[in-house]
């Protein structure tokens, strides 16, 4: 083992989940045959993580801009009432 720094360390934090189809998964670069050969979908994406054996997806929520007004357009605004549009506004 070669010395090091008093400035750099080598620390174990556990084991951290790989997003599938990024640099250092094993299945980026393959094309079609090769990922159907591993036994993945032939048009998989990747963009998420496998934990303990399930997909997991992180969602990053982006909160709205104050003072800014953003338009909403949702069919249950509609069920409301016969006086009710699909449409709405929201401001914070």
């Amino acid at each position: 083992m070669a010395l090091l720094s008093p400035f750099h360390y080598s620390l174990r934090l556990g084991s951290l989940p790989i997003m599938t189809r990024s640099s250092v998964c094993h299945l980026n670069g393959l094309n079609r045959k090769q990922l159907v050969a591993a036994k993945e979908e032939s048009n998989e994406m990747g963009g998420y993580f496998i934990c303990n054996g399930i997909e997991r997806i992180i969602r990053c929520l982006i909160q709205q801009r104050r003072h800014y007004v953003m338009a909403l357009k949702r069919s249950a605004y509609h069920k409301r009432g016969a006086n009710y549009t699909d449409k709405a506004t929201l401001v914070r």
